[in-house]
């Protein structure tokens, strides 16, 4: 498992996992710990191993607060997401917080 970046006061960890590859980044919202995962995969793709149909993001900071996983695990189709991180579109719903 690689880790990017040492966590900050504004930020949480995020868990980004797809097919046969999981990721902990910190960052200060999920999509900026999908754009920091992704650009990081273009990067250095031999780290990584091959993209899924899906991907999972999870905040663990929120996880561990509220003791569940009902709110802060989400799971989304990787070409509707990589669309979204290159178009510069945000991640989910308006107001929505993993």
């Amino acid at each position: 498992m690689k880790i990017l970046k040492s966590l900050q006061n504004s930020e949480s960890y995020y868990l980004i996992s797809s097919g046969m590859w999981s990721v902990v980044v910190a960052a200060e919202d999920k999509s900026s710990a999908l754009k920091l995962v992704f650009n990081d995969l273009k990067d250095n793709p031999n780290d990584y191993g091959d993209l899924g149909e899906v991907v999972c993001i999870m905040n663990i900071d929120r996880s561990m607060r509220d003791l569940t996983l009902e709110d802060s695990l989400k799971f989304t189709s990787t070409s509707d997401l990589l669309s979204e991180i290159y178009l510069d579109k945000p991640y989910g719903n308006e107001g929505e917080e993993i």
